[in-house]
């Protein structure tokens, strides 16, 4: 039986893991990278990359791999610089788009529906001026006390876990910015899950617009009261009583508004 751990055991002990040298150089080739033969070329270093995020976000200088090679830190980050982004988001891309149809088996759908997880959450980096303008700091960080973050959204195929995308933006942008981007990735009766960040109306006018499903738990600033004929606030200053008028009950726990 398959098991994460039985997966980045075997990737571990290989000097390349799982990339084809022949797939990343066709990638560079059509994004217009060129480079130059050497011991980091672009497949030796995204294998390495691959080896320290696997590793425990390694440190650079604990990256060197005696399959590989000796080289410097300062030499596998000039490494890592050098190949453009593009070339790691269309791997990402190529890999997803070769996995996801195993995640369209039945035993991997729900009630016929495929279902994904959508989140947010954030990352730190450098607190260099480019990154500070860019993607802004936490607000209670002194000026030059801290690291720059930026807000991540990330969508994951449930009976997999397969990742199939990731967007980074403004730390004050939120989990909404990128989900529409994320909508690109389903298709018609897919069952999107998150948390009440993703149960605004305004969402779920677009999930049924696209004629998608979700699966949210109710915001927590959101009232809500199973009582018939309940009484609503008509206007936002009235505390303590639900803004949605009770139209009626569908069973238990179940109101139409």
């Amino acid at each position: 039986m398959a098991s994460i751990v039985g997966a980045l055991t075997r990737i571990k002990e290989l000097s390349l893991g799982p990339v084809q040298r022949s797939a990343v150089e066709a990638v560079c080739r059509e994004l217009g990278h060129h480079w130059r033969h050497r011991e980091l070329d672009p497949t030796t270093t995204l294998a390495l990359f691959i080896q320290q995020v696997i590793h425990g976000n390694a440190p650079c200088s604990e990256v060197r791999h005696p399959a590989v090679g000796d080289f410097s830190a300062s030499a596998y980050c000039q490494a890592r610089a050098r190949l453009p982004l593009a070339v790691y988001q269309t791997l990402l891309s190529k890999v997803t788009e070769a996995l996801l149809p195993q995640s369209q088996r039945s035993q991997n759908l729900w009630h016929g529906h495929r279902t994904f997880h959508i989140d947010g959450s954030s990352f730190s980096m450098p607190d260099t001026p480019q990154l500070r303008r860019a993607f802004g700091t936490p607000s209670e960080q002194r000026p030059g006390c801290g690291y720059s973050v930026a807000h991540l959204l990330v969508l994951f195929n449930a009976p997999t876990g397969l990742l199939l995308d990731a967007w980074a933006s403004p730390l004050v942008s939120g989990d909404l910015a990128d989900t529409g981007n994320a909508h690109a990735h389903l298709q018609a009766g897919d069952v999107l899950i998150g948390d009440d960040n993703f149960s605004g109306y305004p969402h779920l006018a677009l999930l049924l617009q696209a004629n998608l499903h979700g699966l949210f738990p109710v915001h927590h600033h959101r009232i809500v009261d199973f009582t018939p004929n309940r009484p609503h606030a008509a206007l936002r200053e009235e505390a303590g009583l639900p803004h949605s008028r009770w139209i009626k009950s569908l069973g238990e726990n179940d109101q139409l508004v």
